[in-house]
Parts: C-alpha cells; structure tokens; sequence
C-alpha cells in the first residue's frame, strides 16, 4: 500500500517538473550549464561593418581603476536577435593581447515593459565555422536583468579563440528589441 502511494508522489512530482520545464520554453536558452550555448548563425548577427564605423564615435567611457585599458564598447539599437562584433573588424579579444583579464559592463534594456521578467544574455562568444554559428559557454556570459546596469569578471580565456562581444535577446517575437550599451575592459591583474 504505501509503496503505490510512494510511486504516485513520486509520478505527480516527476510529472509537475516537466511541465514546469516545458512552460519555460519562451525564452530562447534552455541548455544546461557548462555546454555549449548556441547564440545563433551568421544571418542572425545584425551587426554590420557600416553599423560599427558609426558605434566608433560614441566610445568616452571613463575608466576608473588606474592601468584599465578600454577594448571597446558595443551599442544595442532595436537588436530583436543577436548582436556580435563579428562584422566590426576590430572588435574582438585575444588572450595573448590581453594585460590582465577582460571584465564587461553595462546596461541593456527591453523595449516593453512585459519583457521585465526576462534577462538580456551578453558577454563573449566565438565562432565556430564548422557549424556556422556563435556560440559562448559559462564563464563567458552574463545575464543581464531588463534596465539594471551590471558588471560581470571573464575569469580565463582560451589561447585558441578569438572572442568578439555579443548580446543576444532571449525573447522570440518581432516586437520586443534590446537597446543599451556594453563596454569591455582589460583589467590589469
């Protein structure tokens, strides 16, 4: 008797987490940590070169710890996907260019209020070829919560990749876009 009541628990949890699991499928991630996260291909990345020659302006930001050196900084204007800095030309990292270790900060945003519950992801991410996509795994990437300025550490980079910025809306329609800025830094250790 208590073993069915046990096993029917058991099956009514099992069964509430799946559809809990299921009910979160809106946003776009749903991979484990530690596995590769595809961002997306290089159609998706409305970053061109003509876009980033306009971005180069803008860049003033001030630095606040004594030997920081400024890398670059990304503009989010209406991104309803993925953003990189593929196209730029100039706007990438390099372990071996680096001084100390590369810290990202900044404030992005949503464009609707309704999007408030989700995050905005951005960081670092490569580029595989093989497959045609961007992608970018823990320790690379921070999510950002919808107008909430916020700083994240890149604790170790691979010597074997070159690593461009990203955000990436985590909300599948064509309504709701991302706009803010990212600034990257190499800190020295």
């Amino acid at each position: 008797m208590w073993k069915k009541i046990w096993s029917l628990i058991l099956a009514l949890t099992m069964l509430s987490s799946l559809s809990a699991t299921g009910f979160a499928v809106e946003n776009k991630d749903s991979t484990d940590a530690g596995e590769r996260i595809v961002l997306g291909t290089l159609e998706d990345d409305e970053g061109t070169p003509e876009y980033f020659a306009k971005q180069d302006a803008k860049q003033n930001i001030m630095l606040t710890r004594a030997g920081d050196k400024e890398l670059f900084t990304m503009t989010a204007n209406k991104v309803y996907d993925l953003l990189t800095t593929s196209a730029s030309g100039d706007k990438y990292i390099r372990k071996w260019d680096l001084d100390g270790h590369v810290e990202f900060y900044g404030e992005l945003s949503y464009s609707e209020v309704l999007a408030l519950d989700y995050k905005i992801r951005a960081g670092l991410c490569t580029y595989n070829a093989s497959d045609g996509v961007f992608e970018t795994g823990e320790g690379l990437y921070l999510d950002f919560e919808s107008g909430v300025e916020d700083s994240y550490e890149v604790k170790s980079l691979s010597q074997f990749f070159v690593y461009y910025g990203f955000i990436n809306n985590m909300i599948d329609n064509d309504r709701t876009y991302v706009s803010g800025e990212l600034t990257f830094v190499d800190v020295a250790d």
